[in-house]
């Protein structure tokens, strides 16, 4: 009893000051994943430049950069608050969903929170939206952020890469376009035309990198991305990725509603 008591509170107060930042990031990462298809339908005459990155419309650019940074720009010391907070915001969602999973594993029957209940009030409803959608989503949401978080820790990154045979220093040379022109990097890179950072090819190595495992790295970068985009399945991942991003931008909404209606129902 003590034990489901803390998990709550901890799910609850990671949530309360996090929520915000987490639909903001949320939901401008699903407008993200349909850039290429949008940008070719408003501007068919982009073309690709050098290095396969073309130019990003001014809607997407703002877009990407509230979505890494939340508009900001690096101080004159350096740093760089949007990417920390979102950084933070990223860890903090790692444990609300699985404080909130442990939540749901502990409720009987698990069954209970799969059903969305459309005629016992408003409160029952946004509860069951909640909770299932919570359910529903953890694998992508897991997923968005334990790779999304190796763009804002470098010591996150090092150890993430690290686990995949990667040494950080290979880390530190120019990505092929994606979400920075290195991992971790402050500006907004250009996707190719096809909205991802460009595989890697099979190449002489030594003539391409003069390093034996700069090509893993950047096979295993390219993973990273297409994990966190959803691309790595095609469309049906794309679409399943956008839809579970909503969700996960809905997420904080539901519960601060909940909160919210608990709170005056005690103080009646």
């Amino acid at each position: 009893m003590m034990m489901k008591k803390i998990i709550r509170k901890i799910h609850l107060w990671l949530s309360i000051p996090f929520g915000l930042i987490l639909t903001i990031v949320c939901f401008t990462g699903a407008c993200l994943v349909f850039e290429k298809e949008i940008t070719r339908w408003l501007r068919p005459e982009l073309v690709e430049t050098a290095g396969g990155r073309h130019e990003r419309l001014p809607f997407f650019d703002t877009l990407f950069r509230l979505h890494r940074w939340l508009l900001d720009s690096p101080s004159g010391d350096g740093t760089a608050w949007g990417k920390l907070i979102v950084g933070v915001s990223t860890l903090a969602l790692v444990l609300i969903v699985v404080t909130g999973v442990v939540m749901w594993l502990t409720h009987r029957p698990l069954t209970a929170g799969l059903r969305i209940h459309c005629r016992k009030g408003w409160f029952r409803f946004w509860h069951d939206l909640h909770v299932a959608g919570g359910v529903y989503t953890t694998v992508f949401l897991l997923a968005f952020a334990l790779t999304g978080l190796t763009w804002s820790f470098s010591w996150y990154r090092t150890g993430f890469y690290r686990a995949f045979g990667v040494e950080s220093s290979l880390l530190q040379r120019p990505a092929h376009g994606g979400h920075g022109q290195a991992h971790g990097g402050n500006r907004p890179a250009r996707p190719n035309s096809s909205g991802h950072p460009n595989p890697p090819h099979n190449t002489d190595q030594k003539a391409d990198s003069p390093h034996p495992g700069q090509e893993k790295a950047r096979q295993v970068r390219w993973a990273v991305y297409q994990v966190h985009t959803g691309s790595w399945g095609g469309m049906p991942t794309r679409i399943l990725t956008f839809l579970a991003a909503l969700v996960g931008a809905t997420l904080p909404l539901t519960g601060y509603y909940l909160w919210f209606k608990k709170r005056t129902r005690r103080r009646r």
